[in-house]
């Protein structure tokens, strides 16, 4: 804990450091700011300093440069001065003409006569490009040397030397020849006047080798050496300066080395043929930058002793003035520290800044005792407030608990707290996801076995701080374990509640459709009846009447049911027992499913044990067992085997005689998931099978309660795909009658019909068009064109506003952009005035203002190039117009019904209202999809409860079709539909008819309007 000793114990080890480490690190700091300063003088220097003598070194090597190739176009140029003394001469222009050799050349260029004007090669030629004589010789011994074979012909790059015979002046410079460079110099051969044509060129050459290189470095003074451009990437030195060449630098001037003593320049002399020449390099010693140097080294030297000589004094002045004061105010300040004197205070001398902070540490001891003092009595005020508190407060280090108070010992099981100190903090810590606030703080809950064993659940605040300068957290803990319980109960109960309402939803929608299915069919044959006898056709009344007759038992059979589960959770079951035989009634249950097996194509077969014989139980509750059991397997199968097998046994606790009646099936069976909720009221697997199937979900629950009434039980093994086996176990001889438990109050189905939508007689509709362009006055009535709709047009939007008020059309269709009055002003006007302003507008043009449209009244807006559809569809939409009545003929009806009853009456129906009708007919929505998606009929019945895809779907299906977002549905059907769900219908479908509520008569209108009828709704959307 926090006291005054561990106070002053901080002031202690605050100002305890060595007296020599303010000292040195002073020392540190004088001495890297001089070694700074020294650092960027010498930087400087050597910039300023140094920079200028590498400067004043370049341009002097760069001179040293200039003036050899000086020199080496001296020597070129004398060559020249000796080519064009030989070439204008009369003697050599007359041995052009006379070819004499003897004569000339024996006389005129003889080997010590060349020799003296350092001419190694020789060479006459004609302006036609003959060689008359050549020669070529060592400058060294006169020896003879082959000529060159580049210089073997005067033509391709060598013609540049013809060329000087069509000029009176000559061309000089440097040429490789054979890997061998040459100073060369030719001219036109004329005669010593110079007036006349020129006879040939003479072309005088020296080879430029080591001896000439010498010749060039005794000339210059510079050491002289070269390389063929062609080899420079031989050598690394020629290469670099080649590639820094530039047409702004020739001359680059560059040490060999970093360390070299001389420096090298480069300059490229090129072949005077146009070719690559050679590189000339030149070297000097560095004795700009040697003296440079030595001059920065001297500097430096004087620098060093005067800022040695300045840190010397500063130092001195800071021990004295500074260093030495404030090193006895930490010598005191840590000796009140390790004493702990809370009286003894620093002597203080002066009134500078160090002065002033010795005041300053003076007055920091008066606060720190007078908050020492406050601590320690806040520090007992907490403690006392910790222990005394009923919350459950805990501290822990995230490994251990190093405090708890008493209520916190007694929350997890505890007496005495210090059972729980170095205990395990892991059942407090935070889980991995937590709530985290700004703060710091987490809010967490975790679950915690106490240490009775009993399970609580626990809500934490934790919040972290610093105990002896560790992290440490401090828990306040609340038992929410009855909160916990309560919380669950509740989300149960909601669950449940939830659960029981979308069960009834359920079973509602399924007993409407099971109940008006029958009615339905009781209702429509009965007034088939009613006509045929009036109309004296008595053909098919026996069979109609028959199937009043079917409807009305399986009306009955649901209703019976019903009324049985009610009884038997109202706890009103009547069990009446009587001695009868097993084998009759098996083989009844048999019979009466037999045909219904043979629909479904299955093979029914019943097992009866010899030593099974008669029973003594409720022979009406067994057979209805059976017989809901072996309709499900039937109903269930298809092309498969349905067997009823019936065995006696014997209980294993009382010996009494058992019969076991096991039902097989060979169909769809069922998943773990669906065989839970089985026998559960109201319910079937799942919702798939009562569209695909039928029921009301009443017939398993109901077994199981009668199985139970009668002393037995009801057992189910499944798998997908292979079958299902209930097995009813009952006792031989049932004692006497039992009640089944109470059960919630049923609710009756509502049976709200809602209110069909009406439609006005078809009328002839007046659409006026208001455009500017004749092309779209055109050819918009033309492509618009129906029976039903007729178009007046407008060239501009003073008339077309006359022609409103005069026409009052159903629809108006107008163009922004046009001449004198544009649309926006036309629709102003026109929602500006009480006899125009309901008019519906649309609005067509290339513009891009929506809402400004919208704003000023327009129905719509459409872009030109107009959607012509689209057009037609909003047009439709706007007016509701329907089309003259059409002569009803030909017409295909298709009918989508998956009850075969209710089927025969519609299409019955709809034949006796006109025999010239098409009527076809589909069981599933699947397969009237692919019938439109064939052919288009003209009007389409709907049962909305059909297997595979049910109404709602086939709808969306069909109106994404090319052609099927016109066709006219009439939905007739026995579910209850929701608000939403009669929103949704509204929008695609022309009729809604509710089983049992209409009259065939009604039925037949309605089709019979559909047919007649233009006008199209659009495609449901989901």
């Amino acid at each position: 804990m926090i006291d005054q000793h561990s106070i002053w114990k901080a002031i202690s080890v605050l100002f305890s450091a060595h007296s020599e480490s303010l000292r040195v690190t002073t020392l540190k700091i004088i001495a890297i700011a001089l070694v700074i300063l020294l650092a960027l003088q010498i930087t400087v220097s050597e910039f300023i300093i140094g920079r200028s003598f590498y400067e004043l070194e370049e341009r002097s090597t760069r001179s040293a440069m200039q003036q050899t190739l000086k020199t080496l176009q001296n020597e070129i140029n004398v060559l020249y001065g000796n080519a064009k003394d030989y070439a204008v001469w009369d003697p050599t222009y007359e041995f052009i003409e006379q070819r004499d050799v003897a004569g000339y050349v024996d006389v005129h260029m003889t080997t010590e006569a060349l020799l003296a004007i350092r001419v190694s090669y020789v060479a006459f030629a004609t302006p036609a490009g003959e060689i008359i004589y050549t020669r070529r010789f060592d400058l060294r011994d006169g020896r003879d040397l082959p000529t060159p074979a580049e210089f073997a012909s005067f033509d391709g790059d060598n013609a540049v030397f013809l060329r000087t015979a069509a000029q009176t002046e000559g061309i000089s410079g440097v040429v490789v020849a054979d890997g061998q460079p040459m100073l060369i110099a030719a001219h036109p051969i004329l005669r010593s006047t110079g007036a006349s044509e020129p006879r040939g060129v003479l072309i005088l050459g020296r080879d430029f080798n080591d001896d000439e290189l010498d010749h060039l470095s005794d000339l210059t003074g510079f050491p002289v050496s070269f390389t063929l451009t062609a080899n420079a990437a031989v050598a690394p030195d020629f290469d670099l300066a080649y590639r820094l060449m530039t047409p702004d630098t020739p001359i680059i001037v560059r040490p060999m080395s970093f360390s070299d003593d001389r420096v090298y320049a480069y300059a490229q002399i090129n072949d005077l043929r146009g070719g690559e020449g050679i590189i000339l390099r030149i070297n000097a010693p560095r004795d700009i930058v040697q003296y440079g140097q030595s001059s920065s080294r001297l500097y430096m030297l004087i620098m060093l002793l005067v800022i040695g000589a300045f840190a010397a004094v500063m130092i001195l002045l800071l021990e004295r003035n500074v260093l030495s004061r404030i090193i006895a105010l930490s010598l005191q300040a840590g000796r009140i520290g390790r004493t702990g004197d809370v009286q003894a205070r620093l002597a203080v001398i002066g009134n500078d800044e160090v002065a002033q902070l010795g005041r300053a540490i003076n007055a920091m001891l008066d606060d720190i005792a007078q908050a020492a003092r406050r601590l320690a009595e806040s520090e007992a005020r907490y403690r006392q407030l910790v222990e005394i508190s009923p919350e459950a407060i805990i501290v822990h280090d995230g490994k251990r608990i190093i405090y708890t108070n008493q209520a916190g010992a007694r929350l997890v099981g505890h007496t005495d707290p210090s059972q729980l100190i170095g205990a395990d903090a892991t059942p407090f810590l935070p889980p991995a996801l937590h709530l985290e606030t700004a703060e710091g703080v987490m809010r967490y809950e975790r679950d915690l076995t106490i240490a009775d064993g009993t399970g609580i659940s626990l809500e934490l605040v934790a919040a972290p701080f610093l105990a002896e300068g560790k992290p440490a957290w401090q828990i306040v803990a609340h038992n929410i374990t009855v909160r916990k319980q309560t919380e669950e109960a509740l989300r149960q109960a909601k669950e449940w509640a939830e659960e029981a309402n979308r069960t009834k939803s359920r079973f509602l929608a399924n007993m409407s459709h099971e109940l008006r299915t029958p009615l339905t069919t009781i209702i429509g044959y009965a007034d088939l009846i009613t006509i045929s006898v009036h109309s004296g056709e008595f053909d098919q009344v026996a069979s109609d009447i028959a199937r009043v007759r079917d409807a009305g038992k399986h009306l009955l059979a649901i209703i019976n049911d019903l009324l049985d589960l009610s009884k038997i959770e109202a706890g009103r079951m009547e069990i009446h027992s009587e001695r009868f035989s097993v084998r009759a009634l098996a083989e009844e249950v048999i019979a009466s499913m037999r045909v219904f097996a043979q629909k479904r194509n299955n093979d029914l077969t019943l097992n009866i044990d010899p030593t099974v014989e008669m029973m003594h139980s409720d022979d009406v509750r067994v057979r209805q067992i059976l017989y809901n059991l072996v309709h499900n397997a039937c109903k269930f199968t298809e092309d498969g085997a349905v067997t009823l097998d019936i065995a006696r046994t014997v209980s294993d606790h009382d010996h009494a005689a058992l019969l076991v009646f096991t039902i097989s099936d060979t169909g769809i069976g069922m998943t773990a998931d669906q065989i839970a909720g089985l026998f559960r009221e109201f319910t079937q697997a799942d919702s798939s099978t009562t569209r695909k199937y039928g029921g009301t979900g009443l017939g398993l629950a109901l077994c199981r309660r009668l199985t139970h009434l009668l002393g037995g039980k009801i057992t189910v093994t499944s798998q997908p795909g292979v079958g299902t086996t209930f097995v009813v176990t009952l006792p031989e001889h049932l004692a006497s009658a039992t009640a089944s438990e109470p059960a919630p109050v049923d609710a009756a189905p509502a049976s709200d019909t809602p209110p069909a939508p009406e439609y006005s007689e078809d009328t002839r509709r007046l659409v006026l068009l208001i455009d500017d362009d004749p092309a779209v006055r055109d050819l918009l009535p033309r492509m618009l064109e129906r029976p039903d709709l007729h178009i007046e047009t407008a060239a501009d939007g003073t008339s077309g506003l006359e022609l409103a008020r005069l026409l009052m059309p159903d629809l108006i269709i107008l163009d922004i952009l046009m001449p004198e009055m544009d649309g926006w002003t036309v629709l102003r006007e026109l929602k500006a005035s009480n006899e125009t302003a309901a008019i519906p507008v649309i609005l067509l043009t290339i513009a891009d203002d929506r809402e400004h449209g919208m704003l000023l009244g327009a129905a719509e807006m459409i872009h030109k190039p107009a959607d012509l559809d689209r057009l037609d569809q909003r047009i439709r939409a706007l007016t509701r117009g329907r089309s003259a009545q059409v002569e009803a003929g030909n017409q295909q009806i298709l009918i989508v019904e998956d009850d075969e009853t209710v089927r025969q009456y519609l299409r019955r129906t709809l034949e006796r209202e006109c025999e010239d009708w098409i009527i076809m007919e589909v069981a599933d929505g699947q397969t009237a999809l692919e019938r439109c998606t064939t052919a288009m009929p003209d009007v389409i019945v709907l049962d909305l409860m059909i297997p595979g895809i049910d109404g709602l779907q086939f709808i969306e299906a069909l109106r994404a079709l090319p052609n099927g977002c016109s066709t006219p549905i009439i939905v007739v059907t026995a579910q209850d539909l929701t608000a939403d769900e009669r929103e949704r219908l509204c929008h695609s479908v022309t009729r809604i008819l509710y089983k049992g509520s209409f009259h065939c008569h009604e039925f037949a209108r309605e089709v019979r309007a559909a047919i007649a009828t233009y006008a199209q709704l659009y495609p449901l959307e989901v």
